[in-house]
């Protein structure tokens, strides 16, 4: 039995599309359920209650990034619980480090096959908040009882830059727009070009597996990666791998306006690694504290602003189906 989960607003029904492509090729085939978000339940929603009878249960998500990362803070049960991933959003950075077909037909195949294999899960323990974001509404609101909480992730998770271009994308309507005519990834660059004009360079103390003090007096962003690719394809941390036990740590410092626009085409290839300001770190876990609250991303996706964040490696692993 194989449980499709199709994130029914994903791409703007891109997801959809691909699950009508998909349903063709595996009648007769398989049994299988198929479950929608926004029938009253999210993506979350759904594999948590998927992956809690305590039976071996295969989900096969037919969605993005941000699908998958609904999927990973869902699973409830991870040892009787594999993963499976039909891409169909609009960067699609899982799929490409993992080299997935970008035929949902060839997709299918590979995931009727079976193989799977076991995945490092990144996680982030916010211990605080002062402002949460609701992505459906499009609103900001201030947290008054803020207290910790755990966020998992699949390919990254960001402070300050990154994440708050994030944030800019999920207000914008422009991504909408953008990915009916399957060109989502342009909006991450607009927003980026738009929103170094308008971020801080604060102060910020990274503490590597509860050991090494680093100092960044003027940092831009800090981005922890366990795959290659965020972003639409750029590449912060180029060595990073899911099944290594660590994370890669990409940091901005003292990187000026125009150090930006010299540096961030080069990020494409990885190759940006080489200017003065780019700083790369790898740990088990960096506790992270900035001098004043900024946005936080897991996958993309934005919920909170923090000062005093713990990214890191979780226990569980997960049975990726490949």
């Amino acid at each position: 039995m194989i449980d499709f989960v199709i994130n029914t607003a994903g791409a703007s029904g891109y997801a959809v599309r691909t699950w009508q492509r998909v349903e063709k090729q595996i009648r007769g085939r398989c049994e299988y359920r198929i479950h929608r978000s926004g029938e009253g339940k999210t993506v979350e929603e759904l594999c948590r209650e998927l992956s809690s009878t305590g039976e071996e249960v295969t989900i096969v998500i037919i969605g993005g990034d941000g699908s998958m990362n609904d999927a990973v803070n869902g699973i409830t049960d991870f040892e009787h619980t594999r993963l499976g991933l039909i891409p169909s959003g609009s960067g699609n950075d899982l799929a490409k480090d993992l080299g997935l077909p970008k035929k949902p037909e060839e997709q299918l195949e590979r995931i009727l096959a079976g193989e799977e294999r076991l995945a490092d899960i990144g996680e982030v323990i916010f211990h605080t908040e002062s402002e949460e974001m609701d992505p459906v509404r499009k609103t900001v609101t201030v947290k008054p009882d803020p207290h910790e909480i755990v966020r998992r992730f699949n390919i990254s998770c960001g402070l300050g830059f990154d994440a708050a271009i994030c944030a800019e994308v999920e207000m914008s309507r422009t991504k909408e727009i953008l990915n009916k005519v399957h060109l989502g990834k342009l909006c991450y660059i607009a927003e980026a070009i738009h929103t170094i004009a308008e971020t801080k360079r604060v102060p910020v103390t990274v503490c590597f597996d509860g050991m090494s003090t680093v100092n960044l007096p003027g940092c831009l962003f800090i981005a922890g990666m366990n795959h290659r690719y965020e972003g639409g394809g750029f590449q912060f941390c180029p060595d990073a791998k899911d099944d290594d036990g660590l994370l890669e740590f990409c940091a901005g410092n003292n990187v000026s306006q125009f150090d930006f626009y010299r540096i961030f085409p080069y990020a494409y290839s990885g190759s940006h690694v080489k200017f003065r300001g780019v700083h790369l770190y790898q740990a088990k876990s960096a506790e992270i504290r900035s001098d004043i609250p900024l946005w936080v991303h897991t996958d993309g996706e934005i919920r909170y602003k923090s000062n005093h964040i713990t990214m890191r490696i979780a226990d569980e692993k997960l049975r990726l189906i490949v």
